[in-house]
């Protein structure tokens, strides 16, 4: 593959002295301008790293790291952009229906899989009926789905269990073929449209290579040599001695290490989002209200979570262009009024209602330290607000049973958000772990139904936000991040997104430290 672009200063410099050396003068006609676009070959192979691999079939991994290089090679219907935005890939074109029910997906029809056959709507329906009994990363979305049918060789209509916002960003499962020989186990052998393809498998690595007959706008001249490790601490190790040139942040967290020199960094907002939920059969309205104006989610963050988040008003990722601050027009002032409204009254710092102090447990499992550390912040500022909370650390077993049975009055959670721009992610069903009547959130959320005018579903935005805010059955904290850390040399790379650690992986180059065209070990071609 031949790659273009920008030259750099240094670059420039070099050609201008060889063209002039080899011409014995410059003529205009010569003369390279700083910013020009010069043609430049390069074909070193690209080192990743891949561990944890229980299958390579991408609908029944469990595995990040496996599902990070199977999106290599397999696409789905829909990528979403850096602002969470969807972006088409084997869709073409979709509708929504005015109910929130169904989504219609028109398909690109100049697609081919990896063994020359034609990608159609009996891949997708294939696919789907595979997610729909998988247990693999994507198992959320699938629960969401209801029935499917081709109503065409290139349509397809999804109808889904409860009516959802728009939910093409959803879509982002790999696609596979219906000729696939299908299995769960280590056997499987990938085969997808993407713009690599699976060519081979020894005990140490798994080689890509170029898909010549991707439908893609650039084809790359490297392999993809994915190498395989112990684990994700063996991944940190080889990208830090430049055996790796990417790698994620699930292999070198930054919270506690760090990686080699001159590499850089490229941050995604994940779809995780941290939480403060409350038991509403327990603590009235007002209390919940004066809880969220004490609480500083983003002093929070900083202190408790290292500053590895987004601090978030609802359950949409704050990056996306649908996330809305929201200011409920409240500040301390008005904690003790809301409080008192509940018939309580202040005595030495504390509330107190017929002798009984305002108290209340924030139940955490003990074995996430950040989270316990979030629980203890939270209840140093709710007694300081005239609370006398409690942090409740328990096992992960009793954790989860006790919200399950509605034994507590707060808890420190952490859920994965659909990435269909939801503002009330865990509360529009007819169940929900607060024991909230969802019947006016409910109606609200039907403003959001079938809407594509991005103006029209922020305006909806803002009044199911209202709505929350008036008697809210949670607090949303923060979303955590994730990374994708480069070697220095690595150029060509576009932000990655959350569905695509290695977005455009194909335009990748190199060059060495000094600008100069180069391999992956910083050595000169």
């Amino acid at each position: 593959m031949i790659y273009i672009k920008k030259i750099t200063a240094f670059l420039l410099a070099t050609i201008m002295l060889l063209s002039i050396c080899a011409c014995g003068k410059e003529t205009e006609e010569d003369a390279i301008e700083s910013g020009e676009l010069v043609v430049v070959s390069d074909t070193t192979d690209i080192n990743l790293g891949i561990y944890s691999i229980d299958t390579l079939n991408p609908l029944e991994t469990s595995s990040k790291s496996v599902q990070n290089i199977m999106n290599i090679i397999y696409e789905p219907l829909f990528t979403v952009d850096a602002q969470g935005g969807s972006v088409p890939v084997l869709a073409e074109s979709y509708a929504l229906s005015a109910d929130g029910f169904s989504v219609t997906v028109n398909l690109k029809k100049d697609v081919k899989w990896h063994d020359g056959t034609v990608f159609t709507a009996d891949d997708v329906v294939y696919t789907l009926s595979k997610l729909c009994s998988s247990k693999g990363l994507y198992k959320k979305t699938a629960d969401k789905i209801r029935s499917f049918t081709a109503i065409s060789k290139s349509q397809v209509q999804i109808n889904l269990e409860e009516p959802q916002p728009d939910f093409t960003p959803c879509l982002t499962f790999p696609i596979i073929s219906s000729r696939t020989s299908y299995c769960t186990d280590d056997s499987f052998v990938p085969m997808g449209t993407g713009s690599y393809r699976f060519a081979s498998r020894s005990g140490t690595e798994l080689i890509l290579e170029p898909n010549t007959g991707w439908y893609g706008d650039s084809v790359s001249q490297k392999r993809i040599c994915v190498k395989i490790l112990k684990d994700g601490n063996a991944a940190a190790e080889a990208f830090n001695v430049n055996e790796l040139d990417a790698i994620t942040s699930d292999e070198l967290d930054l919270s506690v290490s760090t990686p080699k020199n001159n590499s850089h960094t490229k941050t995604i907002v994940s779809d995780n989002m941290v939480f403060l939920g409350f038991n509403t059969a327990v603590l009235p309205v007002n209390i919940r209200r004066a809880a969220i104006i004490a609480i500083d989610k983003k002093k929070i963050l900083e202190n408790e979570a290292y500053g590895h988040g987004m601090p978030a008003d609802s359950s949409i990722n704050p990056s996306s262009w649908a996330y809305q601050e929201y200011k409920t027009g409240l500040n301390e002032e008005h904690i003790d009024t809301l409080i008192m409204q509940e018939g309580y009254r202040i005595e030495d710092g504390i509330f107190y209602k017929d002798g009984v102090a305002l108290s209340g447990g924030i139940l955490v499992n003990s074995d996430n330290a950040v989270r316990v550390n979030i629980a203890e912040a939270i209840r140093t500022a709710l007694n300081a607000a005239g609370f006398s909370t409690y942090v409740e650390a328990v096992s992960y077993n009793e954790y989860i049973e006790r919200i399950n049975s509605d034994n507590f009055d707060m808890f420190v959670g952490e859920t994965e958000v659909s990435a269909n721009t939801n503002p009330c992610e865990m509360i529009t069903g007819s169940d929900n772990y607060f024991n909230f009547d969802t019947t006016e959130l409910s109606a609200k959320m039907k403003l959001l139904f079938g809407v594509t005018d991005r103006t029209e579903y922020k305006n909806a935005v803002t009044q199911c936000m209202h709505t929350f805010y008036v008697n809210p059955p949670y607090m949303p904290l923060y979303f955590k991040t994730e990374n994708v850390i480069y070697g220095s040399y690595v150029s060509g790379i576009e932000q990655p997104v959350l569905f695509d650690a290695y977005k455009n992986i194909e335009k990748w180059y190199f060059y060495d430290k000094n600008g100069k065209e180069g391999d992956s070990d910083g050595n000169k071609k």
